[in-house]
C-alpha cells in the first residue's frame, strides 16, 4: 500500500458583524432580520516543506488585514457563511498562488457554518 503525504498550515481568527437572510422561509423568519454573530474563520493551505514555508503569524496577520480592509469595508448584510468562506479561500489563492490545496471555513458563534475547498486536479 502506498500513502501520499499532504502537509498544510492553518490559522484561526474571529470577528463580529451583522447579517440577515432576506429570503428566509417562514419557519426561520427570525433570520430575515438583522442579527449579530461572532464569525469564526479557519484558513488552511498546503505547503511544500515542513520548515515554516508559510509562517503562521504572517498568514494570520494577512488574513486579519483582508477581513478588515476588504470584507468589513465592503460588507453585504446578506452574505452567508458559504459566501464568506468563498471570498476568503479565493483571496488566499491570490495571496498564495500555485498551492495544491486551500480550505476556508466560516462559522457562526462556533455552532454552524460552511467550508469551501479548492484543490488542483
Amino acid at each position: 500500500m502506498m500513502y501520499n503525504a499532504h502537509t498544510s498550515v492553518f490559522v484561526t481568527t474571529d470577528f463580529v458583524n451583522f447579517h440577515r437572510w432576506p429570503d428566509a422561509p417562514a419557519s426561520r423568519h427570525y433570520l430575515a432580520g438583522l442579527h449579530r454573530h461572532k464569525f469564526k474563520v479557519d484558513l488552511e493551505l498546503s505547503v511544500v516543506h515542513n520548515d515554516r514555508e508559510v509562517e503562521y503569524h504572517t498568514l494570520l496577520d494577512q488574513l486579519r488585514v483582508f477581513i478588515v480592509d476588504d470584507l468589513m469595508r465592503n460588507w453585504d448584510m446578506s452574505w452567508s457563511c458559504e459566501a464568506l468562506a468563498g471570498k476568503i479561500v479565493h483571496w488566499c489563492r491570490e495571496a498564495y498562488p500555485d498551492r495544491d490545496y486551500y480550505r476556508a471555513s466560516v462559522s457562526e458563534d462556533d455552532e454552524n457554518g460552511s467550508t469551501v475547498d479548492l484543490w488542483k486536479e
